[in-house]
C-alpha cells in the first residue's frame, strides 16, 4: 500500500486517513452565568439578594446623612449686592437687610415670584426731620418723637394733618413702613429710578392719585405674616410719607388755589421759602423744578432691620 502525505502533513493510506485526530473546545468564562440563566430559581434568589443588599446600603447611607445633618446642619450664607445677608438651609431662606429710612422705595435685592408666600418682620426707629433733631439737641428739648415701624404723625400741626392725605398709601398709617413688589425692568434702570420713571410707572412711586393705583402696596408695620406675592419683582421699602411727583405737587397746588378762593386758613402750601443757587421760590416749586421727588424722605434719619422668611 502506498502512503502519501496530504497537504496537512498527515500520512494517508489508500483507504483514507488513519488515526484521525479530534479537537474539543470548551468555553468556561461564562459557564456559571449560562448555568444561572438556565436555572430560573437560582436567578430569582440572586435578584432578591442583590435587592436586599442595595436596600441595606441605601438605608445605611441615609442614616449616616441624617446623623451628619443633625450635628452639622446644612446652612449657606451669602450677601447680595444691596447688603442683605441671606441664610439658606434645606427648607427655608431667611434674609436680613438694613433699611435706611432716608430712601424712597429702597431696593432690598430680594427677588420674589408671583404666588410665593413670605413673612416680613421689622425692628428699629427713625426720625423724619434731621434738622428738627439737630434743633432739639442744641436746645436740649424734644419737639418731635422717634417713630417705630408702625409709624405715626411726627407732629399734629394743621399743616401736617392737611397734607397727610397725599402720602403714598393714605389708607395706612402715616410714616409706617410700607412695601411693594416693583418689576425688575423698573428698578434696574438705576438707583434713583423714581426720578426718571416713565409715566406708566408713576403709581409705583407715589401710590396713585385719588385712591386709584395699579401698585399693590402692603403695610408692613411691625410685621406681616404669610403674605401672598401678587407679582414678580423686587421687594422695595419706604416710609409712608409723600412722594413729590409732579402730579402730586399739582394736586397740592390745586388745594392751595381752592383755599385762597374760599379763604380757608389751612393751606398746605404754607411751607416757607427755599433758597438755593441764589434762587428763591416757594418750597414745592423748588422741589418740582429740581425734581426732588424724595425731598421729604432724605431728611429722615434712622434705620430698620427687615427680616424676610420664605420656604424654598
Amino acid at each position: 500500500m502506498k502512503e502519501k502525505k496530504n497537504n496537512a502533513g498527515f500520512e494517508e493510506a489508500d483507504g483514507g486517513f488513519e488515526n484521525k485526530p479530534k479537537m474539543e473546545i470548551e468555553i468556561n468564562k461564562y459557564k456559571l452565568l449560562v448555568e444561572v440563566l438556565n436555572n430560573p430559581k437560582m436567578l430569582a434568589k440572586i435578584i432578591i439578594v442583590l435587592a436586599v443588599i442595595i436596600i441595606l446600603v441605601f438605608a445605611g447611607v441615609s442614616a449616616i446623612a441624617l446623623i451628619i445633618k443633625r450635628f452639622y446642619p446644612y446652612k449657606a450664607v451669602e450677601t447680595n449686592k444691596y447688603g442683605a445677608t441671606v441664610i439658606k438651609n434645606e427648607d427655608n431662606e431667611v434674609t436680613y437687610w438694613l433699611f435706611n429710612s432716608a430712601d424712597l422705595w429702597a431696593n432690598s435685592g430680594i427677588e420674589v415670584k408671583k404666588g410665593q408666600t413670605i413673612t416680613v418682620k421689622t425692628s428699629g426707629a427713625f426720625h423724619s426731620a434731621v434738622h428738627h433733631l439737630v434743633h432739639d439737641a442744641q436746645n436740649n428739648v424734644q419737639s418731635d418723637k422717634w417713630l417705630r415701624p408702625v409709624g405715626g404723625m411726627q407732629s399734629l400741626t394743621q399743616q401736617d394733618t392737611a397734607r397727610s392725605k397725599y402720602r403714598i398709601a393714605p389708607e395706612y398709617g402715616f410714616n409706617a413702613i410700607i412695601m411693594q413688589v416693583i418689576p425688575k425692568e423698573v428698578v434696574n434702570s438705576g438707583k434713583e429710578w423714581f426720578k426718571n420713571a416713565k409715566e406708566e410707572y408713576m403709581d409705583y412711586i407715589d401710590g396713585g392719585i385719588d385712591g386709584a393705583s395699579k401698585a399693590n402696596i402692603y403695610e408692613i408695620g411691625a410685621g406681616y405674616d404669610n403674605m401672598e406675592i401678587l407679582e414678580d419683582g423686587f421687594l422695595c421699602f419706604a416710609c409712608n410719607d409723600i412722594a413729590l411727583t409732579k402730579r402730586k405737587i399739582d394736586k397740592m397746588k390745586e388745594e392751595v388755589i381752592l383755599d385762597s378762593i374760599t379763604g380757608k386758613d389751612r393751606s398746605i402750601m404754607n411751607l416757607g421759602i427755599s433758597t438755593c443757587n441764589n434762587t428763591t421760590m416757594p418750597e414745592l416749586d423748588y422741589y418740582e423744578k429740581n425734581n426732588f421727588v424724595d425731598a421729604w424722605f432724605v431728611d429722615n434719619v434712622g434705620s430698620f432691620l427687615i427680616v424676610v422668611e420664605r420656604k424654598k
